[in-house]
């Protein structure tokens, strides 16, 4: 039986394989492609196997990506999607700003303080110079969309008077530098493993009082 017609007998219909079934199946193509880098690296990872992995023709999985290096995005954008899942709406600010902004570093970390997000970043670390664009997917997809959810929350903060006023791209991004940075930056080291610590946990807390020590406003300011 041709792979058209296994898709038609699977959607129970003839014609066309169904929306839904043509989800499902990119889904299994990037479960399978991500499975496949994580154990084989980008280099030694080919359409060829994945194709005999996920029980596809070539011809299917060119139609939906055109190449091994847009398969490789289409897997980071949907980890980066899924580990992000529900971050915003879980921030809930409240009157203490200091618990606030604890609360979103750590779950920040527990979120990404993972073998498989350490594994992925590290290869993108290792294919950035021949794929440049890798890097700023990562960046957009992740670090943007934090930023984004942190900037809230300090402009709110900033518009209370907690906070001294300034640009809130920096501040946000410089939250995220000070908070999350250091701990990824062991585990893709392998100085530390990828799991959320006490030692993680004190390490937030402190960072964010040094945090906020550098924004509040000094004594004698307006």
């Amino acid at each position: 039986m041709s792979e058209t017609s296994l898709e038609r007998a699977r959607a129970g219909k003839t014609g066309r394989p169904s929306r839904q079934t043509s989800l499902e199946l990119t889904q299994r193509i990037l479960d399978v492609a991500t499975a496949m880098f994580l154990e084989c690296g980008y280099g030694a990872s080919s359409v060829d196997t994945l194709a005999a992995v996920a029980c596809i023709s070539k011809r299917t999985f060119y139609a939906r990506f055109p190449s091994k290096a847009d398969l490789f995005e289409a897997v980071i954008v949907r980890y980066i999607n899924d580990r992000l899942s529900g971050f915003e709406s879980e921030i809930v600010a409240c009157d203490d700003l200091r618990q606030t902004l604890t609360d979103i570093a750590t779950g920040l970390l527990k979120r990404t303080l993972t073998p498989e997000t350490i594994a992925l970043d590290r290869m993108i670390t290792g294919e950035v110079k021949q794929f440049p664009e890798l890097a700023r997917t990562l960046y957009d997809h992740g670090v943007v969309r934090v930023a984004g959810a942190v900037g809230r929350v300090i402009e709110q903060a900033i518009g209370r008077g907690e906070i001294a006023g300034g640009e809130v791209d920096f501040l946000a991004i410089s939250f995220i530098d000070l908070t999350v940075g250091p701990a990824l930056r062991r585990a893709s080291l392998g100085l530390e493993p990828a799991i959320f610590s006490d030692k993680n946990e004190v390490h937030v807390r402190k960072a964010v009082d040094l945090f906020l020590n550098g924004c509040r406003r000094q004594s004698g300011e307006p």
